[in-house]
């Protein structure tokens, strides 16, 4: 009787510490990979106005940033949501949409986020949609996937730092008619698909070094106020430049320019360097000007047969003009 007491409270202790480790894991994988988070609990916090942390999630569903109360209408067209809750995901899997934007019958929903955006280490395997969004906190997207189309357009980014460090994107990536108020850097990342930052406005430093632009890429007039580093980067399709200004430091050094390269009707004002980049392909700097230094080309590696286009193509200095052509022999640095 005595041995059947005992083995009775044993099991007892056993059954209490079990329970409680259950309660303590379940608070433990409440953000864990293995636990999947509903969207709609996430687009509830949206809705409160309370802040976002998860870690190690797989979130089902779209998340919905539209649906904060913090709704103002600015015109009969536009409606926007203020969202004022602190966003971070750490190592988390997006099975749904991304929403800061909607476009109606009658007038377009944008978004304005008050507060940081953090998604590291994230995979996107749904669009994300940002257009015309107006971000004032720190914005984090470094180390993600994205493999659907990713839409930035017209955003607005207030803050002075932002960072899409070493992402990959599968697909279309949308950065036209972007401000940077502050630095941004893309160092390190690719971009599979055609790649969209036309009238783009850089007013601090911008960092592309590293990045591969594996289709087409356009940076048509697009404007860079600090300086804009693009150093070991390849562009294995078309690349345009064309309309573009250039204030500050202008960087293409050790870059790989594979297809068709197009530089028209540039304005460069700072020091620029194309020191031992690989010319292939059709290069053109065509009606460009040269402001205030004269590009360095030292080691620039033009291969055989590479067609480059020089015409109207000046250096100024001192108010003086003379032809960039000569300045920088481009012709005999072609391999023979």
């Amino acid at each position: 009787m005595k041995y059947i007491i005992i083995i009775l409270f044993s099991v007892l202790i056993l059954s209490c510490q079990n329970e409680s480790v259950s309660v303590d894991d379940k608070d433990k994988i409440i953000d864990a990979r293995s636990k999947i988070i509903d969207a709609k609990d996430i687009n509830n916090k949206i809705r409160e106005g309370k802040n976002l942390k998860y870690e190690h999630a797989t979130i089902i569903g779209d998340i919905d940033f539209t649906l904060s109360k913090d709704l103002v209408i600015e015109t009969p067209t536009a409606r926007r949501h203020y969202i004022n809750s602190s966003i971070t995901f750490l190592n988390c899997t997006f099975k749904g949409k991304l929403i800061a934007f909607k476009k109606k019958e009658k007038y377009k929903v944008i978004s304005t986020f008050n507060k940081n955006i953090t998604f590291i280490e994230c995979t996107f395997q749904d669009e994300i949609k940002f257009r015309d969004a107006d971000i004032y906190g720190l914005v984090n997207f470094s180390n993600s996937d994205f493999q659907k189309k990713v839409i930035f357009t017209g955003t607005r980014f207030n803050f002075l730092q932002n960072f899409f460090l070493q992402n990959r994107f599968l697909d279309e990536a949308k950065f036209n008619l972007t401000v940077f108020i502050g630095k941004v850097s893309f160092l390190k990342s690719e971009f599979e698909k055609n790649t969209i930052f036309q009238l783009a406005k850089f007013n601090d430093n911008a960092q592309f070094g590293v990045s591969k632009f594996k289709q087409n890429v356009d940076f048509t007039n697009i404007r860079a106020k600090g300086n804009i580093l693009f150093n070991y980067a390849e562009f294995n399709k078309k690349v345009f430049f064309n309309n573009s200004v250039f204030s500050e430091r202008t960087e293409f050094m050790t870059c790989k320019f594979n297809f068709i390269s197009e530089f028209k009707n540039v304005l460069f004002y700072g020091n620029t360097k194309f020191n031992e980049s690989t010319f292939v392909g059709v290069v053109s700097f065509e009606n460009s000007k040269f402001i205030l230094s004269e590009p360095e080309t030292e080691k620039i590696n033009i291969l055989k047969g590479t067609d480059i286009i020089l015409k109207n193509t000046l250096y100024l200095k001192n108010f003086e003009v003379s032809e960039f052509m000569k300045k920088t022999n481009l012709d005999s640095l072609r391999k023979k």
